[in-house]
């Protein structure tokens, strides 16, 4: 507001709805209070900060929403006004995106096209740093650059979490300053789901055979778990007929892209126990081998003694657990366990495989009981 504009409204306070005489609108400057001033100062400053402050766009376009896998079309670039376009579009899940940029000069005026995922729909900058294309560095946060003339750019944005709104920016311009009026250029957007972060994995173990085992995976890349048939296929097994580790092949169908490999453990079966042979204070276990089996485990149930006051006389029972079971090396084929004489027992066989450090253990044989000599 200026000195004279603030004199006249004081006038108006003062006088009210009064006509205004010559004489007050012939108030000096000096007339005014320096406290006036100063807050006349201070307004005008708040103001020109605000004004300085607020973002002041390039171009009177509007943001469009577009589809992930379709595309825009030609679009002709026709004023300075029209030379920035912006686009937003939403992921339904975390995704990669391709964005492809056609640009078609009409008159081979020296042109080119920059574009780029944006933070909102003004600016450039946003991901990926380690992805930029500039033609200078002064254009740092411009992300694809497309030369002169007819030629198609693309660019893949990895990892994008699902919503949004994600916004792509792009501008077309002369190689000097200013907008190209004479080209046309138009985008596409397609998410291509890369299973390069998937999972491949089997809920538990498998039980050897001795046939090749065709076990589904479950296939899950960050958040979701996929669909056979749906989002991928299984396309190959190796190693998946003798007990260890054994592997299967995916590949991406429908929106999903690439393969990845998962493993799986097939454990050995269950052995067939022989009757076991009694000795003094002790038992000889023996039992059929596994294929590929690392090694076995025999274990033991006990009996003990109890008074049976509806029987008036002393009973044999059987534990109510097993004792902890004893190694044999995988080309062992029997095991001597060292007891007490005279007492029953129950023994049993299981056969584990080893792969990466963990046992994985086959189920345990019948039960066959025997008493010591």
């Amino acid at each position: 507001m200026r000195v004279g504009q603030h004199m006249n409204a004081a006038k108006r306070m003062s006088l009210g709805s009064g006509r205004v005489s010559e004489g007050v609108l012939a108030l000096r400057p000096e007339m005014v209070s320096r406290k006036a001033l100063l807050m006349v100062g201070v307004v005008a400053l708040l103001i020109a900060a605000f004004i300085a402050l607020m973002p002041a766009k390039a171009y009177a376009g509007t943001v469009t929403p577009l589809s992930v896998g379709s595309s825009t079309g030609k679009v002709w670039c026709q004023s300075s006004e029209d030379g920035r376009f912006s686009y937003y579009f939403y992921l339904s899940e975390r995704s990669n995106i391709t964005i492809t940029v056609s640009h078609e000069v009409y008159n081979n005026s020296d042109t080119f096209c920059r574009a780029g995922l944006a933070d909102d729909d003004y600016h450039y900058e946003f991901y990926p740093a380690e992805k930029k294309n500039t033609k200078n560095d002064s254009e740092r946060y411009y992300i694809v650059y497309i030369p002169n003339y007819m030629s198609t750019s693309s660019i893949t944005y990895s990892n994008l979490s699902a919503g949004g709104p994600y916004y792509f920016n792009m501008s077309t311009a002369y190689s000097g300053e200013g907008y190209s009026l004479n080209s046309y250029f138009s985008v596409s957007i397609t998410d291509i789901i890369s299973l390069d972060s998937a999972q491949v994995t089997m809920n538990s173990a498998k039980t050897h055979t001795g046939k090749a085992i065709y076990a589904n995976p479950t296939v899950s890349l960050y958040d979701r778990v996929l669909t056979k048939d749906v989002d991928y296929k299984v396309i190959s097994y190796s190693n998946n007929i003798k007990p260890g580790k054994a592997y299967v092949t995916v590949q991406g169908i429908g929106k999903y892209t690439g393969s990845k490999t998962g493993s799986f453990v097939i454990k050995p079966g269950k052995v067939s126990i022989k009757k076991p042979v009694a000795g003094n204070n002790k038992i000889t276990v023996k039992w059929n081998g596994k294929t590929g089996a690392s090694g076995y485990q025999v274990r033991y149930l006990g009996t003990y003694q109890t008074y049976d006051y509806s029987q008036g006389k002393y009973v044999t029972k059987w534990n109510s657990n097993w004792e902890e079971p004893q190694n044999a090396p995988s080309k062992a084929r029997s095991k001597v366990l060292r007891l007490n004489d005279k007492a029953k027992y129950k023994v049993q066989v299981r056969a584990f495989k080893t792969v990466d450090g963990k046992r994985y253990y086959g189920a345990w044989s019948k039960s066959m009981t025997v008493k010591t000599k």
